[in-house]
């Protein structure tokens, strides 16, 4: 059996403004194509279908464009993301009927979704984000404390709580995993046994990020350790021999984690931060082998590049007649040690999509006989970077001037103070 492992789709998410919407009918072409060439059984999304737990209209049309589509063509599963709204895409399952499935109440957490095709079953178990703040009571279980009632709770209630973490929360919902199979009567020792598949949204210890994923720590802590998902949540660590891979979400570079093949991000299909730029986006084609799944990457078409240009004007200005850069989304970082003039609307002219435009000024070491620079050059030079980028245009002096009168004043203030 072949399924596809998807994540982070962020329908309706923008490039410093620019709209995505096309890069997703482009990405949703792809997934048809591969669905049809491959003869995939299941399309899996790992969480983060949409950017904004309250999206536009026009995500939510896209959205359900696509999951029309794809759903003629195989079952979907979906384990709802932290940018999710679980109640929203919970409606939008119910009005897809049975080739849609979205995880997204509790008494769904830990009972199996099984697929069967070509005289075979999986057994897939989807995870939404567990927030811990609204999942430590729900998954509490036996590892879990009791905590003297709260001041509007009546005397003799108790409740029962998980810490606040990640990890707890996840490591209980694994702990269901584990239980439905106990139930299922499935054993590490059975070679006829069926995949097991874990989707799950989360940071795994040893992952790599990048600058567009949305920070989800508690308690300054954002990771849950690598052997809580392999051994299903069991106290002792151990590996569950039972599971077969984990389909990760939440970080958009594709990546194995901790050296554990079995734990895989295929990351998002769009670059969403300049930080992306150079990577190859794919998705991950799985394949059944008994118990065992083997994945490999299946790379995505690319509606338009990006690339980060830094270097003196010159150096920037001498990529202006490559088509592909000219073309693609550029940042663009300018480092002489005087500010260029004009400088924002020639990079505009020559890199029509150019997002990012700023001035970063390479300064030498200076020594240590030099005067150092004043603080009033120094606040020009931030005013001046400031009215640039707001502008998209350099400055005059009388806006500059306008700038530093009004710095000098609540300068004078402060001292007379």
């Amino acid at each position: 059996m072949k399924i596809l492992h998807t994540s982070d789709w962020h329908i309706g998410r923008t490039l410093h403004g620019a709209d995505l919407s096309a890069a997703h009918d482009l990405f949703f072409q792809d997934l048809e194509q591969i669905i049809k060439a491959e003869e995939v059984s299941v399309l899996l999304v790992s969480g983060d279908i949409l950017d904004r737990a309250v999206p536009s209209t026009q995500s939510l049309l896209q959205l359900e464009r696509a999951l029309e589509s794809l759903s003629h063509l195989c079952p979907v599963v979906i384990a709802p993301g932290n940018h999710d709204s679980a109640a929203r895409l919970g409606f939008l399952s119910s009005q897809l009927r049975d080739r849609v499935q979205i995880i997204a109440r509790d008494n769904r957490v830990g009972r199996a979704v099984e697929v069967t095709d070509k005289n075979e079953t999986v057994l897939l178990y989807p995870l939404p984000y567990l927030d811990p703040d609204m999942w430590r009571e729900v998954l509490a279980d036996e590892l879990g404390s009791v905590l003297p009632p709260a001041e509007d709770e009546g005397e003799g209630d108790q409740l029962l709580r998980l810490p606040r973490s990640h990890e707890a929360v996840m490591a209980a919902a694994l702990r269901r995993v584990g239980r439905d199979l106990d139930e299922r009567n499935i054993s590490a020792q059975d070679e006829q046994r069926p995949p097991v598949i874990v989707m799950a949204h989360a940071f795994i210890t040893g992952g790599a990020a990048s600058d567009s994923e949305r920070d989800i720590s508690v308690g300054g802590v954002d990771s849950i350790p690598a052997a809580v998902m392999l051994s299903l949540g069991n106290p002792t660590g151990l590996p569950d021999l039972r599971l077969s891979y984990v389909a990760l979400g939440h970080l958009h570079r594709p990546q194995i984690v901790a050296d554990q093949p079995k734990l895989r991000y295929c990351g998002s299909p769009i670059a969403f931060s300049f930080s992306e730029a150079g990577q190859k986006k794919s998705v991950l084609l799985l394949e059944t082998d008994g118990p065992s799944i083997s994945a490999r990457e299946v790379e995505l078409s690319v509606w338009r590049e990006i690339y980060r240009l830094s270097g003196a004007m010159n150096e920037v200005m001498s990529h202006q007649n490559d088509p592909q850069i000219r073309d693609a989304f550029v940042e663009v970082t300018v480092t002489d040690t005087v500010r260029p003039e004009s400088f924002h609307q020639r990079i505009k002219a020559s890199y029509p999509h150019a997002l990012v435009i700023r001035h970063l000024a390479e300064r030498p070491a200076l020594p240590s006989h030099a005067p150092a620079s004043t603080q009033a050059t120094r606040v020009q030079d931030v005013l001046v970077s400031f009215l640039a980028d707001m502008k998209g245009s350099d400055p005059t002096e009388g806006e500059v001037k306008v700038l530093l009168d009004a710095y000098d004043s609540v300068r004078s203030e402060r001292n007379s103070g």
